[in-house]
């Protein structure tokens, strides 16, 4: 059995529920109507084949649930529709990787219930025709899970893979159904628990605006039914959000737990000095200073320990030095963005699962989301040709959380004056 750990996506996880419970989202739930009708409507205008109709919803439904995954996934774990904290292209590219692995696992599935079922199917999936159907029932019972749950994991291996390659590599999905188990059961929770309680909470509400409808406006007022559906049509946000949160909160959850493991120092103590980086690294507390603008890393080695294993989303200390033109070159670029505060040089594996050196960027906290996007595109755009670039380097944007860890894990390359 895997190493299963705590992540930070538990603590997402509840603050996405939390936020899709709010009557916000019955407003949610408006745009995802409209793109849904209308490319619902495009497509049968265009009167495509059926195979090539089938094959477009799934397109049109994983753009709408790549809309707030990717945005998830970069650090808006409540988007809207209209996020800019991803693109269209972004998700589009989702949509086109949700679909090919809905077509990865939906062709088997296809020529079992054909050839193998012959489309028993039919017959029902109650425990007594199962039974009764003998080992068949057995493939049934496989074959029907399979469609319970593949679309919905398809969803989060979509928002975790960068290229078409790595949806048939077998990697993503050992990770997510072994490492990140705990994880994925957290996510079918969130997802259900999510749509029932909002139910709970509005039920008597639209009932009472359903009753004084018609009471005022007769038959006419029966249109409030259709807000019965708000969770059911509001569902794409909920699990996209969640889906793109699995891969952002992959990293270990800080705290004691009940096998005594010592809590991560807070980033109070840590800033004001209480504890060093080297007894934060241990566990120890002990006086010293909490950095410096020299480049400095710290012994931890993150959820993966010593094992050399790297777990999605973790970061570690670097493998290797740095080179002096390396550093020379970042802290000539970073001094050249008012945004940055700090940055740090540290190994992290990428959504393919390789280990690569990443500059992780701490901006000032009052810097707008448009102003992140430009400063990580302009930084991405300088790697190009860079000494980064020459080690296979990647840029991320940090919060708050992730900053803490790299001050702790991570060289430190610059620091805001």
């Amino acid at each position: 059995m895997a190493d299963l750990k705590t992540t930070e996506f538990r603590g997402l996880a509840g603050e996405i529920v939390a936020g899709f419970l709010k009557p916000e989202t019955f407003l949610t739930a408006i745009p995802i109507a409209i793109v849904f009708v209308i490319g619902t409507l495009l497509i049968g205008a265009i009167g495509l084949p059926q195979m090539v109709t089938v094959i477009a919803m799934f397109i049109l439904s994983g753009f709408i649930v790549g809309r707030y995954a990717m945005s998830s996934v970069y650090g808006d774990h409540l988007a809207g529709m209209f996020s800019t904290a991803s693109s269209a292209g972004d998700a589009l590219n989702y949509a086109i990787r949700y679909t090919i692995l809905t077509i990865l696992w939906g062709l088997p599935v296809f020529l079992i219930q054909k050839y193998i079922l012959k489309n028993m199917f039919m017959y029902g999936f109650d425990p007594q025709s199962m039974a009764s159907a003998g080992f068949n029932g057995i493939i049934m019972a496989i074959t029907f899970f399979i469609i319970i749950v593949a679309p919905t994991l398809s969803y989060i291996i979509a928002a975790g893979t960068d290229s078409i390659g790595d949806l048939f590599s077998a990697k993503p999905w050992l990770w997510l159904l072994t490492t990140r188990l705990n994880d994925v059961i957290c996510f079918y929770a969130s997802v259900v628990g999510g749509i029932v309680t909002f139910y709970i909470l509005y039920f008597i509400p639209l009932v009472v605006l359903a009753v004084v409808g018609m009471s005022i406006a007769g038959e006419k007022a029966l249109l409030v039914l259709v807000l019965f559906f708000t969770p059911l049509a509001a569902s794409p946000a909920l699990i996209g959000r969640l889906a793109g949160a699995v891969i952002a909160g992959g990293n270990e959850q800080s705290g004691s737990d009940s096998s005594g493991a010592t809590a991560v120092p807070s980033a109070e103590d840590i800033l004001s000095g209480k504890v060093s980086l080297d007894s934060a690294s241990s566990g120890t507390s002990s006086p010293g200073p909490a950095s410096s603008d020299t480049p400095q890393s710290g012994s931890v080695t993150g959820p993966a320990g010593g094992s050399g294993e790297y777990g999605l989303g973790t970061i570690h200390k670097l493998s290797s030095e740095p080179s002096d033109e390396l550093i020379k070159w970042l802290r000539e670029e970073l001094k050249n963005h008012e945004a940055i505060v700090s940055a740090y040089l540290f190994d992290k594996a990428d959504k393919s699962g390789q280990v690569r050196t990443t500059l992780g960027i701490k901006l000032s906290d009052d810097t707008p989301l448009g102003g992140r996007q430009k400063t990580g595109k302009a930084l991405a755009q300088a790697a190009r040709g860079s000494p980064l670039a020459a080690v296979k380097g990647t840029i991320i944007l940090l919060d708050d959380k992730s900053a803490l860890r790299a001050n702790m894990v991570g060289l430190k390359v610059y620091q805001k004056k």
